[in-house]
C-alpha cells in the first residue's frame, strides 16, 4: 500500500511509489531534503520503489501541566523560534523539557505544553546571546537603542558573553511602533529573516510593499510585532 501510514506517535511511515522524489516527499510534509534524509539516516537522495521512509509528525500527549505536542527539531531551530510560535519562553521550555542548555538537534522531540505554565505574562522575550553579538546589533535588529537594552536589562556594561540572556522588551513595554527594523545583511533573504520572526517571505513582501524578493544590504524591512 503506498501513501502514509501511522506507524509511532512521533513519526509516520511513507512508501516510495513511482514518481517520487526526496523533494515532493519532502516538500509535501513541510521539510527540507536535508531534514527528510537526516530523519531517516539517508546518505544519498536515490529513493527505492516501496522503501519505507518515515515522516516525523506532532502528537498529543500527557505531560507535567496537562497535555503537550511534540515538536521535531528541524535545521534552523531554535529554542527561542520555537518558543516564538507557541507563546512561550526559553526558559520555560528548558524547565518543561528538563534540559541542560538551549543547544538543539536536527530530530531532537520538544514539548511544547497544550496549557501554558502557571507563571506570570512576561512583558519580554528572552535572546540568547551568540558568537558575533553585540548589544548595538541586537538592539538596532529589535528596534531599540543600545541604552534602552542596557536599562531594561540592568545592565554594568556592553561587554556580552555567548549564552547569555538578553530580556528584549516587547510591544506591550515598548509601544513607540507595531514594528521592529530589521537591517538586512550579506545572505540575508526574505525566507530566512521570516523564518527568524515567524512569518513567510509572502507576508514580509506585503508588509513591505515590496515588488520583489531580492534585497539590498544594510535594507531595513519592517518586521510586524506579535
Amino acid at each position: 500500500m503506498s501513501g502514509p501510514t501511522t506507524d509511532s506517535q512521533n513519526y509516520i511511515t511513507y512508501t516510495v511509489k513511482a514518481g517520487d522524489s526526496l523533494y515532493s516527499i519532502a516538500a509535501k510534509n513541510n521539510l527540507t531534503v536535508q531534514e527528510l534524509k537526516n530523519y531517516n539516516n539517508l546518505t544519498s537522495n536515490l529513493l527505492q520503489i516501496g522503501q519505507i521512509l518515515r515522516i516525523p509528525i506532532v502528537s498529543t500527549e500527557e505531560g507535567p501541566v496537562g497535555n503537550y505536542t511534540e515538536y521535531v527539531v528541524k535545521s534552523g531551530d531554535t529554542l527561542y523560534s520555537i518558543g516564538r510560535r507557541y507563546g512561550y519562553t526559553i526558559q520555560e521550555l528548558i524547565d518543561y523539557n528538563n534540559l541542560d542548555n538551549a543547544v538543539l538537534s536536527i530530530g531532537q522531540i520538544i514539548k511544547i505544553p497544550t496549557v501554558s505554565p502557571d507563571v506570570e505574562q512576561t512583558d519580554y522575550i528572552e535572546y540568547v546571546v551568540k558568537n558575533g553579538d553585540s548589544l548595538y546589533a541586537i538592539a538596532r535588529q529589535y528596534g531599540l537603542t543600545t541604552q534602552e537594552l542596557i536599562d531594561f536589562n540592568n545592565l554594568t556594561s556592553n561587554l556580552l558573553s555567548i549564552g547569555q540572556i538578553l530580556k528584549i522588551p516587547t510591544a506591550s513595554s515598548n509601544t513607540s511602533q507595531n514594528y521592529i527594523e530589521y537591517k538586512v545583511k550579506s545572505g540575508d533573504n526574505l525566507y530566512s529573516i521570516g523564518r527568524q520572526y515567524g512569518y513567510t517571505a509572502q507576508e514580509l513582501m506585503n508588509y513591505n510593499n515590496l515588488k520583489s524578493n531580492l534585497l539590498n544590504i544594510g535594507q531595513i524591512i519592517k518586521i510586524p510585532r506579535k
